[in-house]
């Protein structure tokens, strides 16, 4: 299993989006124990997967945020999160520019 981002645009002709952020090994081992050490509401559903609404978006981001920074501190000292940081900050990226797009779904799982 693994966990990605998956974007559904167009009414008619349905088109979607997938952006990979981590396997199920290195969710487990990375990004977890900084999840959880922030008390996340929203980023521990990533794992078992969830539908995201436009609402929704705000609240994520600013999880994502945090998240970056931590990470970020974390991968001075340890080469390991350097990937963690470059899907996390990717994540961060593409749901910031999707608040301005349309789109009928989003899943993050």
């Amino acid at each position: 299993m693994s966990v990605a981002l998956l974007i559904t645009k167009g009414e008619v002709a349905q088109e979607e989006e997938y952006q990979p952020v981590a396997s199920e090994v290195v969710f487990l081992s990375l990004w977890k124990p900084v999840i959880r050490a922030q008390f996340f509401k929203w980023m521990p559903h990533f794992q078992g997967g969830i539908n995201l609404e436009r609402e929704d978006l705000g609240a994520v981001i600013h999880e994502l945020e945090k998240f970056v920074v931590e990470v970020e501190k974390l991968s001075r000292k340890k080469v390991t999160y350097t990937g963690v940081l470059k899907r996390a900050s990717n994540l961060l990226n593409r749901l910031c520019k999707l608040k301005d797009e349309d789109f009928l779904d989003v899943f993050i799982g």
